[in-house]
């Protein structure tokens, strides 16, 4: 299972789980970006900014495309640089939570009630 969420400046988006655990840029741009950056863009305003990993998922071309076409700014950061990736230290937070759930559940529905 994969789990995607955004950070902004109020808060955070909700958390999606997805069932397969391999994210490609189809998969980034079709089932994460697309459904979320009209939502999100109309919760923020004009001035939404993306912040990624740069992971190869995350910064394909067609991925590039989508968010030109979307009029979507991305931050052009180091890659590894623990003091702008804060989404690292959450998710790291998430899986501690998780790791505290005794016994693990073994199913994906477990999996998403304990997240």
């Amino acid at each position: 299972m994969m789990v995607w969420a955004g950070i902004t400046l109020d808060g955070r988006t909700h958390l999606e789980a997805f069932e397969r655990g391999t994210v490609t840029a189809v998969t980034n741009r079709d089932e994460m970006l697309e459904p979320y950056v009209h939502l999100i863009r109309g919760a923020i305003g004009p001035n939404l900014i993306l912040m990624d990993d740069k992971t190869r998922p995350h910064r394909a071309q067609m991925v590039d495309e989508f968010l030109e076409r979307e009029d979507v700014r991305w931050m052009d950061c180091p890659v590894r640089s623990p003091d702008l990736f804060f989404i690292e230290r959450a998710w790291n937070t998430l899986r501690r939570a998780i790791a505290t759930c005794k016994p693990p559940s073994r199913t994906i529905q477990g999996l998403k009630t304990e997240l």
